[in-house]
């Protein structure tokens, strides 16, 4: 295996090794990014082209325009004296090839970046995994038989598929979240003459808000009498969700009797607790304060 690591900027952690050839086809865009690296683990390769694993930081940098092309050139650019060095000129031009595909397909996206971008891409189908990340990524390039996943694995056990349920005594938002991101959004008011849960679409935060201090007093005086059956009524949303989009934790912010009793009714689960009313906060504040927390 080739590879070339640039954790600090700098170029560091060169090995090589002996060369294969795998077999390259593209993984499900409409995979989870989890999915898709067990996909990618269990695959079994061919001998018919090599692949590049691209990490790379996409953090802007005050004062400097695009450093990824930098980090870019640099990290492909070593992996080419690599291969020369080795008498591989083939690779060298695979990588050239690739260099050109991967700098072109980064500026069509240059506007949404984020913090990281994963690449794994092989000279016959170009580019196989694309996924921009909004965890910081070290920048590491890889030039190998098969996909070097360490670090993308790393970022999804650090950062799991997780629910963030934001109660607000009469308004619930639920939030799907991976690898430092909103992934999905699901809204609920409590509809007193139904006595039960309606989700309402693109309700936004600020909406919420006021929904929710709308529906105050009547909720604190109706909340005793009524606890067992809001309870009762909210706890399968919140397994379906947990279900369907499984996650590995839940996190439910919110007043603390509130967040308190829901965590009791949910069937055996130990969410985490943060007794913190967030409430008419963007989701994408949502999750950077959740995460601060923890």
């Amino acid at each position: 295996m080739l590879s070339q690591q640039d954790t600090q900027g700098n170029l560091l952690d060169t090995r090589m090794q002996e060369i294969a050839i795998p077999y390259c086809k593209e993984v499900d865009y409409y995979m989870t990014v989890k999915q898709k690296l067990e996909a990618l683990k269990i695959r079994e390769f061919s001998p018919d082209h090599y692949l590049l694993t691209v990490y790379l930081n996409t953090q802007p940098m005050r004062g400097q325009q695009a450093p990824w092309k930098i980090h870019l050139k640099n990290g492909v650019n070593r992996l080419q004296d690599y291969a020369k060095a080795a008498g591989a000129l083939e690779q060298s031009q695979q990588l050239a090839k690739l260099h050109k595909q991967l700098d072109h397909h980064l500026e069509t996206h240059r506007d949404d970046m984020r913090n990281g971008v994963i690449v794994v891409a092989c000279p016959t189908h170009g580019i196989l995994l694309f996924e921009k990340m909004q965890v910081p990524l070290p920048n590491s390039f890889y030039w190998a038989d098969k996909p070097s996943l360490d670090e993308l694995e790393a970022a999804v056990n650090q950062y799991p598929p997780a629910g963030i349920i934001l109660v607000g005594g009469e308004s619930i938002t639920v939030i799907d979240a991976s690898l430092g991101q909103v992934i999905r959004e699901w809204n609920y008011l409590w509809d007193a003459e139904q006595e039960d849960w309606k989700q309402y679409q693109g309700l936004a935060s600020g909406h919420r808000e006021a929904s929710s201090a709308s529906h105050r007093e009547r909720f604190d005086k109706r909340y005793e009498a009524n606890r067992q059956r809001w309870l009762r009524r909210l706890t399968p949303i919140l397994e379906r969700h947990n279900k369907r989009n499984e996650w590995q934790e839940m996190i439910l912010t919110g007043e603390a009797n509130l967040t308190s009793e829901l965590a009791k009714e949910l069937n055996g689960r130990k969410p985490r607790v943060l007794s913190k009313n967030m409430n008419g906060m963007p989701s994408p504040q949502v999750l950077q304060e959740v995460y601060a927390a923890l």
